[in-house]
């Protein structure tokens, strides 16, 4: 997705009075509907890249989004990178994405879309949105980090 479409994504989830939860969720935010939609993505990832990825145990919560799995780091045990999934829209990023394999962030990207997710880039930029809230600092914790 280009920049400009990206940015009015953003801006236009943005509309929600409680800045951790979408107005809409009861009408938009299936949650069965979305962990089927993980699980299936997640799968032809595994498959296309040989990875086993370590999902969270299921238990996040006062989070803006409601699933992550870790991401193998090959360079550094410790420091695993994750990809979160939003409660917002179809949003999916990558933490940490200069530690994942090139081969494995180019799977990832392309595998988002063919399951109906956008690939969320440029969060560290300045979050400038309707949340008049002093936790929210980048666009990325605004969609994809704990409250």
């Amino acid at each position: 997705m280009e920049t400009a479409a990206l940015v009015q994504l953003l801006e236009q989830l943005d509309e929600s009075k409680d800045w951790y939860f979408p107005d809409s969720a009861a009408d938009d935010f299936n949650p069965e509907m979305a962990d089927a939609q993980f699980e299936r993505f997640i799968q032809q990832l595994q498959q296309s890249t040989g990875l086993l990825v370590t999902e969270e145990d299921g238990s996040i919560q006062d989070a803006t989004f409601y699933r992550s799995v870790r991401l193998p780091n090959p360079s550094h045990y410790f420091i695993q990178p994750e990809l979160r999934f939003s409660i917002f829209g179809n949003l999916a990023a990558v933490l940490l994405a200069e530690r994942v394999e090139a081969s494995v962030l180019t799977a990832i990207r392309t595998l988002l879309p063919l399951h109906g997710y956008v690939p969320a880039e440029l969060l560290n930029q300045p979050y400038r949105g309707v949340q008049n809230n002093s936790h929210i600092a980048t666009w990325w914790d605004r969609y994809f980090d704990y409250i």
